[in-house]
């Protein structure tokens, strides 16, 4: 009697364990797929469903990098002072249309590719982390603020991670061509429509519940 109690006890301990594991990579691929209206929106709608789509453009967007590569290439290059480079010749090797020449040129266009998949306000580094060394990093707290801050620290890397792999995959699928682009926008307003209907009927059972009171 107690072994199929047993048994059971250990698959809800494995899925809680999943669960906890899979939710903050599962919420980057979301918010990856929710913020692509807003960036057509602050960013115009041709990045989105035109012939402007970037391979890096929705990424950064998402990283807290502005809308613009060239002017988040600047902005990095810009705040490297012990390179001596051009931010101009820097966008060009970037996007294919130059080659570096120069050991700097080479060492800017590595720390240009970096941070261009680097959250702004993430420390270095934050989405490699595993919970192992996420945990090791707190040597110093007694063991339940280890375990704390070893998930938040697997937490943020596994979001960021999935966040911009989210990202790419989704700019990958816009750069097919217009066909991929009506299929994803057709997608996008299934979906909010559906989420307005859903609005809407909650809301209007809402004021008759209050009406028939």
């Amino acid at each position: 009697m107690a072994q199929p109690k047993l048994k059971k006890m250990l698959l809800w301990i494995a899925a809680v364990v999943a669960l906890v594991a899979c939710v903050p990579g599962t919420a980057g691929y979301a918010w990856a797929i929710t913020w692509l209206p807003l960036y057509g929106t602050v960013c115009h709608v041709d990045r989105v469903f035109g012939s402007a789509v970037s391979r890096d453009g929705y990424r950064i967007f998402l990283l807290d990098r502005g809308c613009d590569v060239d002017a988040a290439i600047r902005q990095i290059v810009g705040s490297a002072a012990d390179l001596s480079v051009n931010p101009d010749r820097i966008i060009a090797i970037y996007h294919g249309t130059a080659r570096a020449n120069t050991a700097d040129e080479f060492l800017a266009m590595q720390i240009v590719r970096r941070r261009l998949r680097e959250y702004t306000g993430a420390a270095p580094g934050a989405d490699n982390c595993t919970p192992r060394c996420a945990i090791s990093d707190t040597s110093g707290d007694d063991l339940i603020t280890k375990l704390i801050n070893g998930y938040g620290s697997y937490a943020q890397a596994q979001f960021l991670y999935t966040a911009k792999d989210g990202a790419d995959y989704i700019a990958s699928i816009l750069r097919m061509g217009p066909i991929a682009q009506g299929a994803v926008f057709l997608t996008y307003l299934t979906a909010a429509i559906y989420l307005g209907m859903r609005v809407i009927g909650l809301a209007i059972g809402r004021v008759r519940g209050s009406a028939s009171r």
